[in-house]
């Protein structure tokens, strides 16, 4: 079974000489006899007038010198935001001075405290346990409003929350009547969530309040409103355990119009490769469940499932880091040793869909907490790999050309002799016509004498590569009716036809 790489180009050129007064431009073209000779056109087919791959896909030369057409991209993928985030929160305390009614003045110290719980965006924020958050940004806006009778000195202070290994703190006096604000930028501290009785995602905070007692001053309300508001918060990192999330990602899609550029034809491919690598710097378990992936022949909309061996039968799970800051890379190759992807990638113009759903700690806690980076990512990169290799049958390509022959005594040319030159570089045999047409495209005429030219391969060697060009020349004379059409003519239509040595499916052979 001989295989065939398309990867040269096919090169058409026309030379044009008449008998008698016809008005070419005056260049001399050996073994010519006629009064005058001239180009007239020059087609040109590349792999690339063939093949209309779109921005997904490229052309490669592999090491062993043949073209691949290499479709890529990533399938999903997602980021923190799309796991946890830290919400907007706000706490308030009235802290309470009872009139000690003593006859002397004093200062009275009052101790306090308030347990906040930190607002975690997450879908099952039911079983979020955050165990510890460092901060990359954020503020925190403290106001402090005074309605006692009495000045005060006072400290609110996070216990657990420390940046370079000192815990926040901060003092302020405040007058009878008075009210301060304060704003504090909280990148690089440290919060400990789980000290002391605290079970997870909460912050204590500390109070004291000294009190300057004057039995003179009439009392107050004799209370004191501290509001505390976290805004705009990033973690650098955050540690714990984050639930069983689910994230379902939209059905994509991919279009693999590998020959629009052909009028008719099939191609078998041999030996295609997909490539699924899975990077992932989330420090927990994700199970991914693959809910759609098949071929939509769009020809036909027949539809194939896409069978991947370990990936597309069952759930799985992918490899995840245990440390923050490395990552864990799996990858997959897919050929048919194990997967369908020869039969779903031959014939036609292909469209590739595909769903997942993603599910962290599918097996819930385990023994180790869960971490994510400010960093973090996980994604699925696809890279479907098709040689140009196979069989070619039924292959139609064509090229249009606009020409205008102008001759000012048409009825003196006697003969018009076409030189045409076929340089095949494909590894196909083929056939060539070129038609006359007027302005309309309407075919007037065929410039073979016969139904067309046989055009031969390339030269092949033992790998089936083409190592050199073959060239087929033919000189067509044109006389009576078929000069009128040539110098009548718009446009010339270049219609090949080409297929393997062999031809016809691999079941053909």
């Amino acid at each position: 079974m001989k295989i065939n790489y398309l990867s040269i180009i096919i090169f058409i050129m026309f030379f044009v000489a008449s008998c008698n007064k016809y008005k070419f431009e005056e260049v001399k073209l050996e073994p010519f006899s006629p009064e005058y000779a001239a180009p007239l056109i020059n087609s040109v087919f590349t792999t690339s007038d063939i093949l209309e791959y779109g921005p997904d896909a490229s052309l490669e030369i592999d090491e062993n010198g043949v073209l691949n057409l290499v479709y890529e991209g990533t399938i999903f993928s997602f980021d923190v935001d799309d796991i946890l985030k830290v919400g907007d929160g706000d706490m308030s305390e009235v802290l309470n001075y009872p009139n000690p009614g003593l006859p002397v003045p004093i200062q009275d110290t009052v101790a306090a405290e308030k347990v906040f719980t930190v607002d975690f965006e997450i879908e099952d924020i039911d079983n979020v346990q955050v165990h510890e958050m460092a901060l990359l940004n954020g503020f925190m806006y403290l106001t402090m409003a005074s309605d006692l009778a009495f000045t005060c000195k006072f400290t609110v202070t996070i216990p657990h929350a420390t940046q370079n290994g000192q815990p926040f703190s901060y003092s302020v006096t405040l007058d009878p009547g008075e009210t301060k604000q304060n704003t504090f930028y909280l990148a690089d501290y440290v919060f400990d969530l789980t000290k002391e009785d605290l079970g997870y995602n909460q912050i204590r905070f500390q109070y004291e309040y000294i009190i300057s007692y004057d039995p003179d001053i009439p009392a107050g309300t004799d209370d004191l409103n501290i509001t505390a508001s976290f805004r705009d918060i990033t973690f650098d990192y955050v540690k714990g355990y984050f639930g069983q999330n689910t994230i379902s990602l939209d059905i994509d899609t991919i279009e693999m119009s590998i020959f629009d550029n052909t009028l008719n034809g099939q191609f078998q491919f041999l030996d295609p490769i997909l490539d699924i690598t899975t990077t992932n710097s989330f420090g927990f378990p994700v199970e991914i469940d693959v809910t759609d992936f098949k071929s939509i022949n769009l020809d036909n909309e027949t539809e194939t499932d896409l069978i991947l061996e370990g990936i597309t039968d069952a759930p799985f799970t992918i490899d995840y880091p245990t440390e923050i800051g490395d990552e864990a890379v799996m990858f997959n190759e897919f050929t048919n040793e194990n997967s369908n992807i020869e039969t779903i990638l031959n014939n036609g113009t292909k469209k590739i869909i595909w769903g997942l759903d993603a599910t962290s700690n599918p097996d819930g806690p385990g023994t180790s907490l869960n971490f994510i980076s400010h960093k973090s990512t996980m994604d699925v990169h696809t890279k479907i790999n098709l040689p140009l290799k196979g069989y070619a049958w039924a292959w139609v390509f064509n090229d249009t050309l606009g020409i205008n022959i102008e001759e000012d005594n048409p009825d003196e040319v006697l003969k018009i002799t076409l030189r045409v030159i076929l340089d095949n570089g494909f590894p196909l045999d083929g056939i060539a016509q070129v038609y006359t047409t007027d302005s309309l495209y309407q075919i007037t005429d065929s410039l073979f004498n016969s139904e067309t030219v046989f055009l031969t391969s390339g030269i092949l060697d033992a790998d089936g590569i083409v190592v050199e060009p073959t060239r087929t020349i033919t000189d067509i004379e044109l006389t009576d009716k078929r000069i009128d059409h040539f110098l009548d003519a718009r446009h010339l239509i270049v219609f090949i036809g080409m297929e393997t040595h062999n031809g016809g499916p691999p079941d053909h052979q």
